[in-house]
């Protein structure tokens, strides 16, 4: 049966749209997986921005309740489709001024740890999507970089200058233009990280993880304000345990 002009071009837009939002993971209830884990912190970035008042607190659904502070050009960068087919929507980072903050927490800092999220890169390019720690001379904590077009690291380090204490590094056919999701765990023994649900690297620390001591959690930008990430972010979430293949697997 062939389709006249009209019904073709509404499916040919309709075809174009799927293709820019790129692949949407369809959850019954996203929210409540998350949150059946305990995550300490969970930040939905779904916030929109009525044109009359920015709104500039992400808000935090898990234990903490510490809200985050979108930071930078208070343009709108909110609102964005997100990385869930029936699920809110999410944040763009323009790589230059913007990020949501989260003020120092010990709680955010322990020695084992998750960390989640939907990420979209906008470009190849090899910048700080998610980090938590103290990044001059000596570092601790972690970041998390995209490492181009094809993945995202998981960088630990241990307080002796700027040398890593583990970094696996995850591969996948391509970050640009499509959500990835990205968890990296340690279980106090191995840093892993997975995309897309699937293990895709490891390795054992060279020395003692030193959780961050005074630096921030941040989602597009390094703790310092350094390798701004360009691209959209969704459903981050951050536990103080090591979420199990099963679990990761699930939440994809």
């Amino acid at each position: 049966m062939k389709l006249n002009s009209s019904r073709l071009r509404i499916h040919l837009a309709r075809g174009m749209l799927l293709a820019s939002l790129g692949t949407l993971s369809v959850h019954a209830d996203y929210q409540s997986t998350v949150l059946s884990q305990g995550p300490a912190g969970y930040w939905r970035l779904n916030e929109t921005a009525p044109a009359q008042a920015p709104i500039t607190n992400a808000v935090n659904l898990g234990s903490l309740g510490t809200a985050g502070t979108y930071e930078g050009s208070q343009g709108f960068f909110r609102g964005f489709p997100g990385a869930l087919a029936n699920s809110g929507t999410a944040v763009h980072f323009d790589g230059s001024s913007q990020d949501v903050l989260v003020p120092y927490n010990a709680a955010l800092n322990p020695s084992t740890f998750s960390i989640e999220g939907w990420l979209y890169a906008d470009a190849a390019a090899a910048n700080c999507a998610l980090s938590c720690g103290d990044f001059g001379n000596p570092r601790a904590g972690w970041l998390i970089y995209q490492t181009g077009g094809t993945g995202y690291e998981l960088r630990m380090y241990k307080g002796g200058g700027t040398a890593v204490a583990a970094n696996p590094v995850g591969n996948v056919g391509n970050v640009v233009g499509v959500y990835t999701h990205v968890v990296a765990t340690f279980d106090g023994t191995t840093a892993r990280i997975y995309l897309n649900g699937v293990l895709s690297a490891s390795d054992v620390p060279n020395a003692p993880y030193l959780p961050g001591v005074s630096g921030p959690f941040t989602i597009g930008e390094r703790a310092d304000t350094g390798f701004r990430w360009s691209g959209k972010a969704d459903e981050v979430a951050y536990y103080n345990t090591a979420l199990s293949p099963s679990v990761i697997a699930a939440h994809y």
